[in-house]
């Protein structure tokens, strides 16, 4: 060949894996990102509260701070730029639950829920309720997680549990399982009801399941398609007779004092009757989310409510991230965070990491770790894992290390720099060590600690100066400052816009 001759340039097509895993990594960082974004405005009602912390709207990360620890542990929770809260947290917990064929794990998920208590950030009562009563009542399992609670209305529960927190963990499952429908919903089912008894939280973390396996499953779906698709989805819903759940259907019923069917039904009405909303893209999306039921105290946090304005901004912006996201964290007075990683989920999983501004997605916290979720996942998604390498082989890393971090923490032990080991989560070293007075004057010891897996975690332990009053005893760890009427004190079977 003459040295004049240009040379032919050689354009390797990405392969199935490689298109796969960018839109895996699309929908962990898009949900991740969205999620510590929102959790920013979560709480705040007016401009005049985010100027509070130097701004008048957020469209960066930031550094911040929040009370949280409830009404009697109450501390400050600093948090560092792109932080996320407990909805990335569950979503990860969730991950790591699902075996090489796609099945989920419950038991495993119920394991990761009574490790997660002592880190996590941002939790709600509902979620908190759940796990300490799996931690703390040897009867509980996954599918007998029949927990109490007080609530504005009085001593509720399990049962009544009909928020969001379901919903937001659940995109595992449909990445996981992008083809094969009945597996994600079964696992669905099994996630739900782990920690939410109330049909409404069941049926909106389904639908927000379906949606995302649709999108992974199919390309150039219309508006129309996917809000038609998922209609019919939700008017088939049904309990799935292979996952064995008549002795957790029974117990429901005694405890509602009602046919667990009907209230499926009800929820199934809602959840048809929301989605109608969502499709029509007209009206604003502040108006959109108002009918919804998403500024309303006692809706906000709603599991049909919230997965029906998720939808509604993915199918308005199903293409500009930046674009979309800060217009649902600036919605003063809705569950920014929550809605905000479920879109970012749908809109991720659509058209991939590399569509993701680079400013947000590198500064993520974790942003490695959520590289090697996407690539488990992928491998998981593709049929094509041995194993689900996201979980650490303890009891083998325990022959080498033995420094267990939540006994250092417990008993004031732990220094920074320290090498230690999570029962779970596995091996770290501590990077930093703080502790400070809480208002039942107590001291709450958190130690912020990077696994070798990548994940960064911050543990959390009380020490009471005494021993506390009886109702001290009923007081969550977190949830300090979530508003609870979404989660407990909604009539059951009642409208989202009522």
């Amino acid at each position: 060949m003459s040295r004049d001759t240009p040379r032919a340039i050689s354009v390797t097509k990405p392969s199935i894996e490689d298109r796969v895993l960018d839109r895996y990594l699309g929908a962990l960082l898009g949900a991740a990102i969205a999620d510590a974004l929102g959790w920013i405005t979560e709480f705040r009602k007016s401009r005049s509260e985010l100027a509070k912390i130097g701004v008048s709207l957020v469209d960066r990360f930031l550094t911040w701070s929040k009370p949280t620890g409830g009404r009697f542990h109450t501390y400050i929770d600093y948090v560092s730029e792109g932080e996320y809260s407990d909805d990335t947290q569950l979503l990860l917990c969730t991950a790591r639950s699902l075996e090489p064929d796609g099945h989920f794990n419950p038991d495993r998920f119920a394991e990761e829920l009574r490790a997660w208590l002592d880190y996590a950030r941002g939790a709600g009562a509902a979620i908190t309720a759940a796990a300490r009563n799996l931690r703390g009542t040897s009867r509980a399992r996954w599918d007998s997680n029949f927990y109490k609670t007080r609530g504005r209305a009085g001593r509720r529960g399990y049962v009544d549990a009909g928020g969001n927190g379901a919903a937001m963990r659940v995109a595992p499952h449909a990445l996981a399982n992008r083809h094969d429908a009945q597996r994600t919903a079964e696992g669905v089912w099994q996630n739900a009801i782990t920690t939410h008894g109330h049909p409404r939280a069941i049926v909106g973390s389904l639908t927000i399941a379906e949606c995302v396996r649709l999108l992974a499953a199919v390309d150039n779906l219309t508006k129309k398609e996917i809000a038609s698709h998922l209609t019919d989805f939700v008017e088939g819903l049904d309990v799935p007779a292979r996952l064995a759940l008549d002795s957790w259907q029974s117990q429901w019923e005694k405890e509602a004092g009602r046919p667990f069917r009907k209230a499926l039904d009800e929820a199934k009405r809602e959840m048809k009757s929301m989605l109608r909303v969502a499709g029509d893209t007209r009206p604003s999306f502040e108006r959109t989310l108002s009918e919804l039921g998403c500024f309303t105290p006692a809706t906000k946090g709603s599991g049909t409510g919230c997965v029906a304005a998720a939808i509604n901004a993915f199918l308005r912006e199903p293409f500009d991230y930046r674009k979309a996201t800060l217009r649902i964290v600036n919605t003063l007075g809705a569950d920014t965070d929550t809605i905000g990683s479920m879109y970012g989920a749908l809109v991720g999983v659509r058209m991939g990491s590399t569509r993701i501004p680079d400013v947000w997605a590198t500064r993520m916290q974790d942003y490695e770790y959520f590289i090697s979720v996407a690539e488990a996942l992928t491998k998981i998604g593709l049929r094509d894992a041995a194993e689900n390498y996201l979980r650490v082989d303890v009891p083998m890393v325990r022959k080498r290390e033995s420094s267990d971090i939540i006994e250092l923490t417990r008993e004031r032990r732990v220094t920074k720099n320290q090498r230690v080991l999570h029962y779970l989560l596995g091996p770290g070293w501590v990077q930093a060590v703080h502790e400070q007075r809480t208002r039942s004057g107590g001291r709450m010891l958190l130690a912020d600690v990077s696994l070798d897996s990548g994940q960064s975690v911050r543990f959390r332990s009380f020490r009471a100066d005494s021993p506390p009053k009886e109702r001290d005893r009923e007081a969550e760890l977190e949830g300090g400052g979530r508003p609870q009427a979404s989660l407990f004190d909604w009539p059951a079977g009642g409208s989202s816009t009522a």
